[in-house]
């Protein structure tokens, strides 16, 4: 089984050697080692580019699970948030049926007083309301900033050059300038 997943893994390193040394058959082993090598650099690139972009299309799964939540956890507090919304509107049609009686000149004094002391009541539970609101706003603003949206995942062809580090771009510079070379001078000889 390890054999198989080692061959599966670096199926374009395989193909490519393989091409390489068919197609260099009739060179000397140098020219047939200098392709050989440089099939096998780019088969690498090629797998671990292969390999990435895996591993990035779990991760872009990954996120959108995590959106998904995100999405029930931000509809829970919106549903939230409309209650006391609606509690809140009960209220302001409370505080303003109580002003309304201060100024109501058919209002009895017992009225009056009840209006007074039940203003302040009303209006610190409106308070607390407008707090709760903001506090349910500010979560599900945090919410919706940390939904993963795949956003970091990189972009390239084949061989990701961003990644290389400077000493194997040049050595899969020189193995293809060597491929070249080796090629057209094959082709004066014949």
């Amino acid at each position: 089984m390890g054999l198989w997943n080692w061959i599966k893994k670096n199926t374009a390193t395989i193909v490519t050697t393989v091409a390489i040394g068919i197609a260099t058959g009739g060179a000397s082993l140098v020219i047939q080692a200098a392709a050989i090598g440089g099939a096998y650099l780019v088969g690498s690139a090629i797998d671990a580019d292969r390999q990435q972009k895996e591993q990035e299309d779990k991760k872009i799964d990954l996120a959108g699970k995590a959106g998904e939540a995100v999405r029930g956890q931000v509809n829970d507090l919106q549903d939230r948030r409309n209650k006391v919304v609606q509690e809140s509107e009960d209220l302001i049609k409370e505080l303003q049926k109580h002003k309304g009686k201060l100024n109501d000149p058919n209002a009895t004094p017992e009225e009056k007083d009840l209006a007074k002391k039940m203003i302040p009541i009303i209006q610190a539970q409106l308070d607390e309301k407008t707090r709760i609101i903001t506090d349910y706003d500010k979560k599900i603003e945090d919410l919706l900033k940390n939904i993963p949206d795949g956003s970091e995942k990189k972009k390239g062809g084949l061989i990701n050059l961003e990644s290389m580090d400077p000493q194997t771009k040049l050595i899969m510079g020189a193995i293809i300038f060597l491929i070249i070379y080796f090629i057209f001078i094959k082709e004066k000889d014949n």
